[in-house]
């Protein structure tokens, strides 16, 4: 018995997608496998969206299947809006296939719902590196403010938007304020760097 036309045809673009969505995702859950970090928010969020970039560069044919199967699945989102949204599908997509992905999604989505903290807790960080300091520059101390900074950077998005410049310098001030009233060291570094100023 032939089948119609048309069945033949649903059933050629289902086997793409789903070949597509294989290809991706065994591609992407490689690379993410790789990534050994535990601790750095940083660096994990940093290299899964390499891993992300890497997809999209190899694998542009797939994605774009992915992308038109998400649209058809959901009339209400078009082409354009899938794609500003790729990230969000690409993760779901992860979530149920990569347990690596899952796990390191999840702990960055934990970070950032308990991040009510994270202002103390990255200022006692930079307080015990300054005391383990023993001379402090604006050549020492802003690197290392930048790296503890780096290290939590999704629990710090979880209260601050760090990608507009009002929402950075309310974070700076808001550091640079506990840090003053809780770190003798920066204290003292803070004092002499005025000082030295005028």
């Amino acid at each position: 018995m032939r089948l119609p036309k048309i069945v033949l045809l649903f059933a050629i673009f289902i086997h793409a997608v789903s070949s597509s969505q294989e290809i991706l995702v065994s591609s992407t859950c490689e690379c993410i496998n790789s990534i050994t970090e535990e601790e750095n928010q940083g660096i994990i969020s940093e290299q899964i969206q390499s891993c992300f970039q890497q997809s999209l560069n190899i694998h542009y044919s797939e994605i774009a299947i992915i992308l038109q199967q998400y649209v058809a699945a959901n009339p209400e989102i078009d082409l354009k809006a899938a794609e500003q949204n790729l990230s969000s599908i690409l993760s779901e997509i992860l979530a149920e296939k990569c347990p690596r992905f899952k796990l390191l999604d999840q702990r960055l989505e934990k970070a950032q719902k308990n991040s009510v903290n994270i202002l103390h807790k990255v200022a006692k960080e930079i307080c015990v590196s300054l005391k383990d300091s023993s001379e402090l520059s604006d050549s020492v101390v802003d690197p290392l403010i930048m790296d503890i900074v780096y290290k939590h950077q999704v629990s710090i998005y979880g209260q601050y938007n760090l990608d507009t410049k009002n929402e950075m310098d309310r974070f700076s001030s808001d550091l640079v304020q506990i840090l003053i009233q809780e770190c003798e060291p920066y204290r003292n570094f803070s004092i002499q760097r005025k000082t030295t100023e005028k």
